[in-house]
């Protein structure tokens, strides 16, 4: 092996190390990148969740006073149902738990609710599986079978239905407070990581 042979071959034993290096840290870079925009994606998926869930529904639920008396009034009991008309869209963005005990919660006081609810779950899988689902179109898809949905007439809760509605409301006000808090440590944790990798 001559002089020329052994340059030649220094030369790209130090070219192959160099790509490498520069290959790592190209991968890593963009590692991070797609850490970042996922963060930033979540951070923007809490935020949503907090702004047109979690607080409407904390201050909505806040102002109820769940007594024996209100809710043997129609008024009260239209008033509550009206609210959870307007929260009703956005319960998509509700952790698992939340819908549980407010849908149970709703269904008291709207007996459509139920009906609605179902045919709007099953056309939503719909969208999601052909890929066409977007926050606005699933709003007024909602509205849609919210509005198109038979009219409640008064009916006057029972005994049972009145202790039901106030266990209810305690559990949804209780699974609000914590998920509020979970949302905010998340978010904590999300925009406290948001350095720059370069």
């Amino acid at each position: 092996m001559g002089a020329n042979d052994l340059i030649l071959t220094t030369i790209t034993a130090i070219a192959t190390a160099s790509l490498a290096i520069i290959t790592y840290n190209y991968a890593k870079d963009t590692h991070r990148m797609v850490e970042l925009s996922s963060d930033a994606q979540e951070i923007e998926y809490i935020q949503r969740r907090l702004e047109k869930l979690y607080y409407p529904l904390k201050i909505t639920l806040n102002s109820y006073e769940m007594s024996k008396e209100n809710l043997k009034s129609e008024t009260y009991v239209s008033k509550i149902k009206n609210d959870m008309h307007e929260i009703m869209p956005y319960l998509y963005l509700s952790s698992g738990q939340l819908n549980s005990s407010l849908t149970e919660f709703i269904s008291i006081f709207d007996k459509n609710w139920m009906a609605v609810i179902k045919k709007y779950n099953y056309e939503l899988e719909k969208l999601k599986e052909q890929a066409t689902y977007s926050e606005t179109e699933t709003y007024k898809m909602f509205q849609l079978y919210l509005n198109n949905s038979p009219v409640d007439l008064w009916i006057k809760l029972e005994e049972t239905e009145v202790e039901k509605a106030k266990g209810l409301y305690s559990m949804t006000l209780d699974r609000v407070n914590v998920d509020i808090l979970f949302y905010q440590h998340r978010l904590n944790e999300l925009t406290n990581d948001q350095s720059v990798p370069f």
